[in-house]
């Protein structure tokens, strides 16, 4: 098992936790997608066991004998795969979930951001440079279909769609040309839109179905803002402003293992319990970093994973929160500009 003897190289030997299998995603319990510097090839895969503190940097490089690509965007889990999406390498790399070796390469893309399933053998992907929707068929890998965008008003991002899910039998699409939500039907025909104060940057589902989104105004103008939307209709239900002052970051929310309590990445960690009729914004925790990038959580909801950019052009840092003392517990280093952490199934 070469790939473990390197995930050790420079960590602390606990000969009790060897693995057992030979597969990395057996061993490991979090994924970071590290985005790379733009135009550098860089993106990369950094694979973390919290137990025995193991890391294993150039993941994918390391695995597949070839680099990952150019700015690692996002990541999904789709058909027991990890779908990665490489915006500046215009494609998505399919891994399978426990080799992590990659499956397949999918292209034909201009500038993809973002993907999301609806568990039926459909994917659609976000494009923020091009005026299109692709959707993709999960079991051949295929784009089967693009659907091109009539977009209202000209914007330097074309369309500008970004985040995108499948909730309550609809597509959601966060538009920052327009700053919108747009709920599309399964043949992507729009049902609904909902207009926001400023660029709409996460989109999340809670457990009673409403869908929760963050903006961002890159001007400084409007603050930022979280929406809580009816995900019937996406009508407002509430907005909360976070203080002045927030960063931006790539990844910038997330809900606990039971979609009840969410979790925002400021100047600080704030809280919002989601089932409340009124909710209301807490700040819970305090932590150290240069420049915060994104946020994760772990399967039982007791550790928050803080992305730390740093300078943005050297390895960055995974920063282990305990949320029930908001101690930092551990930081790892990991790839250069970590933006996204996932929990690999275990």
């Amino acid at each position: 098992m070469a790939w473990f003897l390197i995930a050790i190289s420079s960590c602390r030997h606990d000969p009790d936790n060897e693995p057992d299998s030979t597969n990395p995603g057996d061993y490991f319990n979090l994924m970071v997608v590290n985005e790379g510097s733009f135009g550098s090839g860089n993106a990369e895969l950094s694979l973390i066991n919290t137990t025995t503190d193991s890391v294993m940097n150039a993941a994918f490089s390391l695995l597949n004998n070839r680099p990952l690509g150019d700015v690692a965007q996002s990541v999904a889990p789709i058909n027991d795969e990890w779908w990665v999406v490489v915006n500046n390498s215009q494609k998505i790399e399919v891994l399978d979930a426990t080799t992590l070796l990659s499956k397949a390469s999918i292209t034909g893309f201009s500038s993809p951001r973002y993907l999301a399933d609806n568990g039926s053998g459909k994917a659609i992907v976000s494009n923020l440079f091009a005026e299109e929707i692709e959707e993709i068929n999960t079991a051949t890998y295929a784009i089967s279909a693009t659907h091109i965008e009539d977009c209202s008003q000209p914007s330097i991002y074309d369309c500008g769609n970004e985040m995108c899910a499948f909730a309550q039998g609809k597509w959601w699409l966060a538009n920052q040309a327009q700053d919108k939500i747009i709920a599309r039907n399964n043949v992507l025909d729009e049902v609904f839109s909902t207009s926001l104060n400023a660029n709409p940057q996460s989109l999340l589902r809670d457990s009673d179905g409403n869908i929760w989104v963050l903006t961002y105004d890159f001007t400084g103008v409007e603050p930022v803002r979280i929406y809580k939307l009816n995900g019937t209709d996406g009508q407002i239900v509430a907005s909360l402003d976070m203080p002045a002052g927030t960063p931006y970051a790539s990844q910038n929310m997330v809900l606990s293992p039971d979609a009840q309590n969410l979790y925002i990445l400021g100047n600080h960690i704030y809280h919002i319990h989601t089932p409340s009729s009124t909710p209301t914004l807490e700040q819970i925790c305090s932590y150290t970093a240069t420049a915060p990038y994104g946020l994760g959580i772990d399967a039982e909801g007791s550790f928050l994973y803080l992305c730390e950019a740093g300078d943005f052009v050297s390895p960055g840092a995974v920063i282990r929160i305990s949320l029930a003392t908001c101690e930092e517990v551990n930081r790892y280093t990991v790839g250069i500009n970590p933006a996204k952490i996932v929990l690999l199934p275990h």
